[in-house]
């Protein structure tokens, strides 16, 4: 069909989300169709153990089940900020899904879900960049900070108690271990078109030192993604692909430089970038 807006309404019939082997990708496994109207592009997300598959579609979370091919749908909220707002817990047994001004934790077993109300006051505001923290027992988040003119880190407990704000910032990630999270700050306002303000930082999920991990100069940052053995970060922009080392020492890699530079146009799929798993060479 015709495309209208640059993102968020695909006009492409007969959509689905298929699953294929690697060594014979013409032969699907499984196949599940999405509605046929036209709607934001769905991106799947493995559970840890690869039985299932989630993604977002409209206002439902859909889950896979890969084995059996049996599809469950969850009612969850919609948000504007693209179908890539959910977490699996790192035992496959939930899925963290971002709504506004809140949390939805969801167990795949149909059991009752639940809901954290996220810190800063500000409610229907900004919530991603969900992960879960090790044994599962919190989930770190970005929102809205109290003002509602910025970015906050946050963490709170997967019950939803103990609410810890941990620093001001946006792009979240968890580290694979669950102990560290890497964030985007900025000294002049988060995201603010700056490139020269922006700074990547690590710090444990509890709280506590904050290191600053050396990026290029002059590199937008959007994209923040740990590499599988938690040593690297992925960096991915309008400015290409570059990863960097978590620990001082080692030079940055790039792999592709950005439209700017007439190279690779991640304009709109930054997020979509990422590791591979054994080998941490990049996808």
């Amino acid at each position: 069909g015709t495309v209208t807006t640059h993102r968020g309404k695909w006009p492409v019939s007969d959509r689905a989300v298929v699953v294929v082997e690697l060594s014979n990708a013409s032969k699907p496994l499984m196949r599940v169709t999405l509605p046929s109207d036209p709607g934001a592009i769905a991106c799947p997300k493995w559970s840890p153990n690869g039985r299932y598959v989630a993604f977002r579609a409209g206002a439902g979370l859909w889950v896979a089940d890969t084995t059996s091919g049996k599809t469950t749908v969850f009612q969850v909220g919609a948000t504007p900020w693209g179908q890539q707002g959910f977490a699996w817990s790192r035992d496959g047994s939930r899925v963290a899904v971002a709504e506004l001004g809140q949390i939805r934790v969801v167990p795949i077993n149909g059991s009752t879900p639940a809901v954290i109300q996220v810190t800063g006051g500000v409610p229907g505001r900004y919530t991603g960049s969900m992960g879960w923290t090790a044994d599962d027992d919190a989930i770190v988040y970005v929102s809205t900070d109290p003002e509602g003119d910025a970015l906050a880190v946050n963490r709170v407990n997967a019950d939803g108690t103990n609410h810890t704000p941990l620093a001001s910032g946006g792009g979240a990630a968890v580290s694979p271990d669950g102990t560290r999270v890497a964030y985007i700050t900025s000294t002049s306002g988060v995201f603010n078109g700056q490139p020269n303000d922006e700074h990547v930082l690590t710090m444990d999920t509890r709280g506590g030192d904050v290191v600053k991990v050396p990026v290029p100069p002059d590199f937008v940052l959007e994209g923040l993604l740990w590499s599988p053995d938690g040593k690297r970060l992925l960096l991915s922009s309008i400015d290409g692909v570059v990863s960097v080392a978590v620990a001082p020492g080692s030079p940055p890699i790039v792999y592709a430089t950005g439209l700017y530079r007439s190279g690779l146009d991640l304009e709109w799929s930054f997020s979509e970038v990422t590791w591979q798993p054994k080998t941490g060479t990049t996808t």
